[in-house]
């Protein structure tokens, strides 16, 4: 009997080596191959020569033929990647993933951002539905010719990629900008925390905007001045702002606040852009902010056609360069952080729920009827309802709990929001036409400041700072997109709640874009910054209220004022990687002396004096950066905490940025009501407050690092997983995604290392990647955390990972690299020729 059981348990064993072995040689066959040549799709001939990072560089004769290569080399690498964004674009992830996905095909197919992309398609310049159509043909190329290639994903799914068409391009586009329209989430967030402690105390965690912080339009007044915090805006609501009763908004919104995990992990993306004259030209750096995972969110490329010469980092599914330069000018951009939508409350008729009150009127929903279809079940067919204001998302919570469906309707114990009320969304990128793809082109074309910003008159979203500078020296900073009109007679923070949709007052007034307001040229330190910082402080109209800690803003202004005659390409690199926080030496210059009043075990002392020492750097090695980030969570914890249920809490640390403000502005004021606990019949302080925090700190590494303080160092405690998509399956995680790393790096620090305050410490927001460009010549520099290819088993999934962990950066010069191969040579079909790249004027 033991012979037979060690046999069937060796035969297994074989059975499932066979099995291992099968699959890898099925994934290695999926590789693309090292060359290709093909006779497809183009006017003239095209060659893609790759270095040694599988970097291309595309050389073309006629410049849509360079855009035909484009879409083949990012079908090559990055095809799932590219299907899975179209798929959310379109809410048909559910087809491929199963029930799992319904919820978010419903509010994706609720945004109708296919809908709004054929719109934009109607109305695109015949110059850029030529752009899309020559990507589109480069993509199904690639398609029709290694149909027995598909990358791992499709493999493991089971499911085989549909054509791609230029209306797809459009929709990955808008999917960027809501991506980054974050006010989605924290009007979301600042209703539920009206519903629970009430208005007056929901605006009063909204913070204000130090008054000597840098912003991104206004010359600096004094370069590394401390940050004076004070409320720049009303602490009270103003009388006339009445909100509806919210009894049940939290619960109405649980559908919508579970696609976090798909959508927005985490409020805090950012980005740092900044230009410096030099005296032989220009150097811009840009690293946009992102949720870090593979594949990489980037594609850097290099285009030369007689059009169109440029180089830098393209988004797969996209035709053009977003971050770049080409021989004259260099372009990067940080998100701008506006308030580009609001949440409207809908009164219902209780009698006929069919219809909703206007202000004057009594109104029928529209209703427009679609069908989900879902991988091994029947189809969900859904009713989307749209208002005056937007259309309605509250319904989701339908597909979050669907016991929901089999209520009574008398039933009003489960939802009461729902019951009298629907929540509408109105988003300025869905009303705004515009041409991302014209502006794009012509940026890439600019040989000027004019030019450049001219081309930004198409542009209408995301909303962006666009950061410039030239081999003339010009560097200069422009914000462009839709923003709504709103009444500038109330404070702005009243569009940061779900307001009342029969309101007038509340009703925007039109749309305007940004890129018609002045922008900032040539200021006097002959440097500008844009690192999601308040814009200005006179802009005319409501703008936001959710900027980020002006911290890295700050840190990047000493940085500067420091090396303004010695700068070059290598300070632009270090200064990428600095890793020390102002935001945490103007918290601790109020904490420290408040810890040393206090009595403390000898224990105790010595991480007290780790931290007195500490330079506020968040370097792998330091205690001082672990002992802050604990004692920074005890302190969030302590001061809001015990006013919010953990629901509300999480809802709160999910807004960082508001979060983070406010706390520092609160170290002003020793005496709110903030710092005292509700569970307690004395009145706390913030002097008692820090002195629980930093020995709650303690106790909390004790138990996760050990007694040894010595062994405190940041990077056991910050540490960076790169997760794939299919890497959230526990069983496929070792397969596609990668780590943990040591980091480096806190949420206010120029390489930031953002974590959730809410489940600290682990990385999961950073560089996506680094770009810088040098105008004294044609040098572009970039790193990714990751790789150019999206294919698991590829050398270039992750090999320039190390790089980027470390500060690295692969330099470029605008051509075909020396030791670069051929890669793909595409040679026409026919000698007729195509479509031309004339432009009407």
């Amino acid at each position: 009997m033991w012979r037979l059981g060690a046999a069937l348990a060796v035969t297994l064993l074989l059975v499932l080596i066979a099995l291992l072995g099968a699959g890898w040689l099925l994934f290695r066959h999926s590789l693309p191959p090292d060359f290709a040549e093909l006779s497809s799709g183009v006017q003239d001939s095209v060659v893609v020569w790759r270095d040694s990072a599988a970097v291309p560089t595309v050389v073309a004769r006629e410049t849509l033929d360079a855009f035909f290569a484009l879409g083949y080399l990012h079908a090559q690498d990055r095809l799932w990647q590219m299907d899975l964004a179209r798929r959310i674009a379109f809410g048909r992830v559910a087809e491929i993933l199963g029930e799992e996905a319904v919820p978010l095909d419903y509010l994706m197919r609720v945004l109708a951002l296919g809908q709004l992309a054929q719109r934009l398609w109607d109305s695109l310049h015949p110059l850029s539905r030529a752009i899309l159509k020559h990507y589109a043909a480069g993509v199904n190329a690639w398609l029709e010719h290694n149909s027995s290639r598909l990358p791992p994903e499709f493999l493991v799914l089971s499911y085989r990629p549909e054509p791609w068409q230029p209306v797809h391009s459009l929709a990955i586009a808008r999917l960027m900008a809501f991506d980054l329209a974050f006010c989605f989430w924290s009007d979301i967030a600042m209703g539920s925390l009206a519903e629970e402690v009430g208005l007056e105390r929901a605006w009063d965690l909204l913070p204000g905007y130090p008054p000597t912080a840098p912003t991104v339009l206004d010359e600096l007044a004094a370069v590394s001045a401390p940050s004076q915090h004070g409320r720049d805006t009303l602490r009270l609501p103003p009388a006339g702002l009445m909100l509806p009763p919210l009894d049940g908004f939290h619960a109405a919104l649980s559908g919508i606040r579970a696609l976090r995990p798909w959508l927005c992990p985490v409020a805090g993306q950012g980005s740092n852009a900044w230009a410096v004259r030099t005296s032989q030209g220009a150097i811009l750096a840009n690293d946009p902010h992102l949720v870090l995972g593979l594949p990489a969110r980037w594609y850097p490329v290099c285009i030369l056609s007689p059009d169109y010469e440029v180089a830098g980092l393209t988004l797969p599914g996209l035709p053009l360069v977003v971050i770049g330069r080409n021989r004259t000018i260099a372009w990067g951009v940080t998100n701008l952080m506006a308030d580009e939508s609001d949440f409207f409350i809908e009164r219902l008729d209780t009698a006929r729920p069919q219809r909703y009150w206007d202000g004057t009127r009594w109104q029928r929903f529209q209703r427009r009827r679609d069908t989900i279809r879902v991988r091994g079940k029947p189809p969900v067919i859904i009713d989307v309802l749209r208002s005056q204001n937007g259309p309605i998302v509250s319904e989701a919570h339908l597909f979050a709990a669907p016991s929901f469906l089999f209520r009574q309707p008398d039933d009003t114990t489960a939802q009461p929001f729902l019951k009298r009320y629907r929540l509408s969304y109105r988003w300025a990128a869905a009303e705004g036409y515009s041409d991302e793809i014209l502006a794009a082109y012509r940026i890439g074309q600019a040989r000027s400041w004019s030019q450049f910003r001219a081309a930004l008159r198409f542009w209408g979203a995301p909303v962006l700072c666009f950061v410039y500078a030239d081999r003339n020296g010009t560097v200069a900073v422009q914000p462009a997109g839709y923003i709504p009109v709103r009444d500038s007679t109330l404070p702005e923070r009243t569009w940061a709640f779900p307001l009342p949709g029969w309101e007038a007052a509340y009703r925007w007034r039109g749309l305007v874009n940004m890129s018609a307001l002045p922008g900032l040229v040539n200021p006097r330190q002959g440097f500008v910054i844009s690192a999601n910082n308040k814009l200005t402080r006179t802009f005319p109209l409501p703008l936001t209220t959710i900027w980020e800690p002006p911290s890295r803003a700050q840190r990047l202004a000493e940085l500067l004022a420091q090396s303004a005659d010695t700068y070059t390409l290598s300070t632009a690199q270090r200064m990428q990687m600095d890793v020390v926080s102002p935001y945490a030496r103007e918290m601790m210059q109020v904490v420290l002396p408040l810890l040393e009043q206090a009595q403390w075990s000898a224990e105790q002392r010595r991480a007290l004096h780790e931290l007195r020492q500490w330079d506020w750097s968040f370097e792998r090695s330091s205690i001082g950066a672990t002992l802050y980030a604990a004692f920074l969570h005890e302190l969030l914890q302590r001061t809001f905490g015990v006013h919010l249920s953990w629901a509300r809490l999480r809802e709160y640390l999910f807004l960082s940025n508001l979060a983070l403000r406010r706390l520092l502005e609160l170290l002003s004021e020793p005496n709110s009501p903030w710092f005292d606990d509700p569970r307690t019949e004395r009145r706390e302080t913030l002097q008692e407050v820090v002195r629980q925090s930093f020995a709650g700190a303690l106790d909390t590494l004790r138990q996760r690092l050990g007694n040894r303080l010595e062994e405190w160092r940041y990077e056991r405690l910050h540490t960076l997983r790169l997760l794939h998509p299919l890497g959230l399956h526990p069983l496929l995680r070792p397969v596609f995604s990668l780590g943990p790393y040591p980091s480096v790096g806190a949420p206010t620090t120029v390489n930031t290392g953002e974590w959730r305050l809410w489940a600290p410490f682990e990385q999961i927001l950073g560089a996506s990647a680094r770009f810088i460009a040098d105008l004294r010549d044609t040098t572009w520099a970039f790193v990714l955390p990751g790789g150019v290819s999206g294919h698991f088993l590829s050398p270039h999934y992750a090999d320039e990972l190390p790089l980027w962990l470390y500060g690295g950066l692969l330099r470029r010069a605008l051509g075909v690299p020396h030791t670069a191969r051929r890669a793909v040579v595409f040679a026409p079909l026919t000698p007729e020729p195509q479509a031309s790249l004339q432009e009407s004027p």
